[in-house]
This record gives structure tokens, C-alpha cells and sequence, in this order.
């Protein structure tokens, strides 16, 4: 499991097995924001299909970062964003099977009752991710 570090367990009793075994045949479980694959939350299962994605991806960023980042490593505005891992994701996920991962698994918005497997609170701000917090402790019956 990769979850990106504005990510939050909802439902900690909830066990990753009961999630990707629905699906005993799919090896790579993403998340999708809106329309395009969201990598701040993904599952792989070790298989020999997982090890090629990640492969992927390295070898993808590898040929890429000459033309994303600048000397001191930060990115070069829009080229940049192809260091991202959406992108090689989004590519090798093209000829892939995957599994999909529905709202009551992964959610991205902060008034999400119930509450969600996981959230990510991606690009919220500080006071977004506070009112979350209010949030979520109301949901679990937390003062």
C-alpha cells in the first residue's frame, strides 16, 4: 500500500485484505480524481504485473528528469509535471487491468459521511485540513 503523507486512515479496523480480495485477479488497485488516476493512494499486490509498473515508473522518471527539473532540482513549471508518478502511472495503467477503488474506500472530500477506508486531503490548506479534523472527530464520536 502507498498512501501519500496528507493521507488519513478513516476506518482503521477495516482490514486491506477484505478491500483487494473482492478481486483475487487484479494486482494494482488506484484511485481516481476526477478523470485522471490520482498516485496518492494505491495498492499493489507482489506480483510480477506490480514489479513491471513500478519499473516502469522509475525507468519513466529516469529518461524524463533532464527535461523537468532545473539544476537546483526543482521543476521546470508545466514540463515539470511529468516527474510526477501520475503520468507514467496513467500510461503503463492504459494496457493494464486494474481495480478501481470506489468513494466509500477513497475519498477526497472532507464532508464525506460515512466515513471513508481512506482520505486524501490533497492540495488542501492548513485550515481545510482543520476543518477536517473537526469533521472526521464528530464522525467517530471524538469531543
Amino acid at each position: 500500500i502507498w498512501v501519500d503523507s496528507d493521507t488519513i486512515i478513516g476506518r482503521p479496523e477495516t482490514s486491506i485484505e477484505d478491500i483487494i480480495d473482492t478481486n483475487p485477479f487484479t494486482n494494482l488497485y488506484l484511485s481516481m480524481d476526477a478523470f485522471i488516476i490520482n498516485a496518492g493512494v494505491f495498492f499493489l499486490r507482489n506480483s510480477k504485473e506490480a514489479r513491471e509498473m513500478v519499473d516502469f515508473c522509475i525507468d519513466y522518471y529516469e529518461k524524463n528528469k533532464a527535461n523537468c527539473l532545473n539544476a537546483d532540482n526543482t521543476l521546470k513549471g508545466a514540463p515539470g509535471l511529468h516527474c510526477y508518478e501520475q503520468i507514467p502511472m496513467a500510461l503503463y495503467a492504459r494496457n493494464t487491468k486494474f481495480g478501481i477503488f470506489g468513494s466509500e474506500i477513497i475519498s477526497f472530500s472532507t464532508n464525506t459521511t460515512p466515513m471513508p477506508f481512506i482520505f486524501h486531503l490533497k492540495g488542501k490548506s492548513n485550515n481545510s485540513r482543520y476543518l477536517f479534523f473537526r469533521h472526521a472527530n464528530e464522525l467517530l464520536g471524538f469531543k
